[in-house]
This record gives C-alpha cells, structure tokens and sequence, in this order.
C-alpha cells in the first residue's frame, strides 16, 4: 500500500509538520512526561507529534507502525532506561525505516551523511 493510501494523512494532511516519536510503549509517569513535553515543544513550531499508538489504522502492528511513519518527514528516537533496563529493538528497527527512506529520497546522501 502506498503512501497516497495512508489513513493516517487523512487526518494529519502536512507530512512536513508530522513527527514521529519512536520510543518503548510503556505508560509509565516517566515515559508519559517525556511524550507530555515533546509534545508541547513541537506544538509551539506547529508540528504534530504522532505515535503509532495513538489509532489503529490496521490490524496489523507492523503496517501500522508504517503508516505513522510514512506520514511523518520528521522522527524523534528516545533511547530511555527509566522504569526497565533493557534495550528496546523496536526503536532501532523504526529509526532504521526511517533513515532509509530519508537516504533512498534524498538527493545528496553526502550531505545527509555529514549531520
């Protein structure tokens, strides 16, 4: 399913303003304080911080996750060990889609390389 189809721009139309936020999904004081102040800080420059938990597009996770991603041209990783220390893969994994889509579209992968 292509990006054209994505429900999740139906709702959330400006891609350029859409953030996904990838982080464990623990509802934890911690971890609903850090999506709380993200949240707030990107609302001020008028962005949307969107989190594959928010709906369900479809039954499954993974095309879920993918349709908030391929909705977004910004994301945050939060790497966080507050309530349970272990490492969480799925951050990594959708930090990884996410370079790769911004390698595979953009022009100069020097210049993308340098940052």
């Amino acid at each position: 399913m292509g990006i054209e189809h994505n429900p999740v721009l139906a709702e959330n139309p400006n891609a350029a303003f859409n953030v996904f936020l990838m982080m464990r999904f623990a509802d934890s004081a911690a971890n609903r304080k850090i999506v709380k102040s993200l949240r707030a800080g990107l609302h001020r420059y008028g962005m949307n911080l969107l989190r594959a938990d928010q709906k369900a597009y479809s039954a499954s996770l993974w095309e879920n996750v993918k349709f908030y991603m391929n909705a977004c041209n910004l994301g945050v990783a939060v790497f966080e060990q507050l309530v349970k220390k272990d490492y969480n893969p799925n951050v990594s994994l959708e930090l990884g889609h996410m370079l790769l889509v911004l390698i595979s579209t953009t022009r100069n992968c020097k210049r993308f390389m340098a940052l």
